[in-house]
């Protein structure tokens, strides 16, 4: 398949768009210390993962390490989903279809949404539920 115009510029401008918006955090809530370093550092990795046009497994492996300092749900969800995307080499030619995709991708950003406006991770609160 030959690519399209777009395609080719694609990289580019989401490539911009991450550093422009790592720019205005860096600006707007400078770190302080080593845990904002590495809360913003996280979010601007978790940016590039969401702008990114192709999301392999392994890109996740930092996430998964992540996990007991940053419990967001949906970087739980993400890095156990993330396996569907190795369903496209199924096919030959290689063929990813829509509902892996949905299935990785829709819980994912419902939690990160709902994560985000509440402003703190879903797991502590669940396993605190969980064990009472």
């Amino acid at each position: 398949v030959a690519p399209r115009p777009w395609d080719l510029e694609l990289g580019t401008w989401l490539g911009v768009a991450l550093l422009g918006i790592a720019a205005i955090i860096w600006v707007r809530a400078p770190a302080r210390g080593v845990q904002e370093m590495l809360r913003a550092s996280f979010w601007i990795m978790t940016l590039d993962l969401c702008l990114a046009t192709t999301v392999h497994p392994w890109y996740l492996a930092w996430a998964a390490g992540l996990l007991f300092l940053f419990p967001f749900a949906f970087m739980t969800w993400w890095t156990g989903a993330v396996f569907l995307s190795y369903l496209a080499y199924a096919y030959r030619p290689v063929y990813e279809g829509h509902w892996p995709l949905l299935v990785e991708y829709v819980p994912m950003y419902g939690l990160m949404a709902w994560e985000l406006l509440r402003g703190r991770p879903l797991l502590p609160d669940m396993i605190r539920r969980g064990r009472t």
